[in-house]
C-alpha cells in the first residue's frame, strides 16, 4: 500500500509488488465478487489458477486439478468459476478449488469465455475458428463461423450482445452478435490485429490493436471515432468507472 505499482515479469513470473509464488506467466486477471484477484496462469508444463488477496497479496488458493493452460475465466452468480482451458480443449467448472465438471461439446482450444445476461456460456474456439453458445449445463445452443477467423477475445455488451474480437486473417476485425447468434454488424476499419476490447457506460468500444501499437475508439453505432498512440503491443484493455 502507498507504493507505486511496478510490473510483473511475464517470462519469469517474478512478482515485484508482493513476495509470493502465486503467479507464473499470467495470461489474464480478474476481480472476483469479493474483491479478490484471480489470475489465469499459463504456468510452466501446466497452467493453474490462483486466488490472491487484494489487501496484502497473499495467495489464498491455487487450483491445478483439471487445469491445462487456462487463458480465461468467468464467474457465475453463485461464485462458481468457469475456466477456459486452451491446452486440453475444454471448459471446466470450479468451486473454491474443487473441480465440478467438464464441458466438452462444442469446445476446442478456447481462448476466451464469458457468461451472458441469461446465464448462457459463450466460448471463443481459437483453433476451430468459431464461437459457441452453451446453456449453463453445457448443452450446445448454437455455434457460428460467420465472419469469424481466429476469435481471440469475447466481450459482453451492455445490452447482452456479444462482441467477437478476431486477430486475422488480414488485419482482423470486430463482429457483433446477438445473444441468439445473429450477426448485427462487422467492423474492419481502424482495426489491426485486435487482441482485447472493452465497453464503457455510453456503449463506446475501445480496441487494443496489437500490430500497430494503438487503441481504437468506436461509438455505440460501431462508427470509428479516434486513435490513441504511444502504446507498445497492447494485448488487453479495460475501462474504469469514469
Amino acid at each position: 500500500k502507498n507504493k507505486p505499482v511496478k510490473a510483473i515479469n511475464e517470462k519469469a513470473g517474478k512478482i515485484y509488488i508482493y513476495k509470493n509464488k502465486g503467479i507464473i506467466k499470467p495470461w489474464s486477471i480478474f476481480i472476483g465478487n469479493k474483491g479478490n484477484i484471480w489470475v489465469a496462469n499459463e504456468g510452466g508444463k501446466r497452467g493453474f489458477i490462483s486466488k490472491i488477496s487484494s489487501d496484502n497479496g497473499r495467495v489464498l488458493l491455487k487450483i491445478t486439478k483439471q487445469i491445462n493452460f487456462p487463458y480465461s475465466i468467468a464467474f457465475e452468480k453463485n461464485g462458481d468459476i468457469l475456466a477456459a482451458n486452451y491446452g486440453n480443449g475444454f471448459d471446466g467448472y470450479i468451486s473454491d478449488g474443487l473441480f465440478l465438471k467438464k464441458i466438452v461439446k462444442g469446445i476446442e482450444n478456447p481462448y476466451s469465455i464469458i457468461i451472458g445476461n441469461k446465464g448462457n456460456i459463450y466460448a471463443a474456439n481459437y483453433n476451430k475458428g468459431d464461437i459457441v453458445c452453451l446453456s449453463n449445463k453445457g448443452k450446445v445452443l448454437w455455434s457460428s463461423y460467420k465472419d469469424i477467423s481466429y476469435p481471440y477475445t469475447l466481450l459482453l455488451g451492455k445490452k447482452g450482445n456479444i462482441w467477437v474480437i478476431n486477430d486475422g486473417p488480414v488485419y482482423g476485425g470486430l463482429i457483433e452478435y446477438s445473444g441468439n447468434g445473429e450477426v448485427i454488424r462487422k467492423i474492419y476499419f481502424g482495426i489491426n490485429y485486435p487482441y482485447g476490447a472493452a465497453e464503457d457506460r455510453a456503449g463506446n468500444i475501445f480496441v487494443a490493436n496489437f500490430n500497430n501499437n494503438t487503441v481504437s475508439k468506436f461509438n455505440k453505432n460501431g462508427e470509428f471515432e479516434d486513435f490513441a498512440g504511444g502504446i507498445k503491443k497492447p494485448i488487453g484493455i479495460a475501462v474504469d468507472g469514469k
